[in-house]
């Protein structure tokens, strides 16, 4: 539905996420409810070098989702899975190691506490390969990745050293169902159900887009009131001024 809000407007700041060069990306699966899953979509992504946690975690995001989550035994088996049925070139260990979407919430703690997921979830799973996490050589590792041949856990630091452990890519998840149709939104954009002209992984009809500003500038002391026209604002959407709410 196309609406419109009016108040005193007179700049726009559009953000740009940047991807990771070089990145290979290859098919995307679906972990189906019919087969015990939960209907999110995984990707594995080959970057085909050595990038850091924030990196690919920037990279997921700008596609509409975000690094791996696993909070169970059978999703982390559809993970491995999602990883051995693909054909990307790995530059060290059997299937490489591939960055998860944990992290510990602060640096400096013990190895073994404040784990976190990027998405809120609980932290409830683990599945921690023998002797991790260890803060290995006492440097901080704060930061989460698997082995793509068996799934288990490994921490590392944040912008990884080439050997051992090196990363070649990363675990992409979508789950967001921004219409509520109980169907995960990515799902359908694949399919050409839903829209997605910008490819930025989110439908169309779910992002706040602006159609027009009328009048199209305005006096700089202010005062003026100016339309601003669009669809999918939010409930009480904010417009600010050089920094400052309109």
């Amino acid at each position: 539905m196309t609406k419109s809000i009016a108040c005193a407007v007179g700049l726009f700041a559009v953000i740009a996420v940047a991807g990771v060069a070089r990145a290979q990306t290859t098919q995307p699966v679906e972990w189906k409810v019919s087969e015990g899953g939960n209907g999110h979509w995984y990707q594995l992504v080959d970057f085909g070098m050595l990038p850091t946690w924030d990196l690919a975690a920037q990279f997921a995001t700008s596609r509409g989702g975000y690094l791996g989550t696993v909070t169970s035994p059978t999703e982390q088996t559809a993970m491995v899975q999602v990883v051995q049925s693909q054909t990307a070139t790995v530059s060290c260990e059997s299937f490489g190691v591939i960055w998860l979407g944990g992290k510990q919430s602060a640096a400096g703690l013990p190895a073994n506490q404040g784990w976190q997921w990027v998405t809120g979830e609980p932290w409830s799973y683990e599945n921690w390969a023998s002797g991790e996490p260890n803060d290995y050589g006492n440097r901080p590792e704060d930061f989460l990745v698997f082995f793509g041949a068996n799934g288990l856990w490994n921490d590392i630091p944040g912008a990884p050293v080439s050997s051992p452990p090196c990363v070649y890519g990363a675990m992409v998840e979508w789950s967001a169902d921004c219409n509520a149709d109980g169907i995960v939104d990515y799902g359908q954009i694949l399919s050409g159900q839903l829209d997605d002209d910008n490819t930025n992984g989110i439908p169309d009809i779910c992002e706040t887009s602006v159609t027009g500003v009328i009048p199209p500038s305005v006096p700089a002391q202010g005062g003026a009131t100016v339309t601003i026209k669009g669809a999918n604002f939010p409930q009480n959407p904010t417009v600010l001024i050089g920094g400052a709410p309109a």
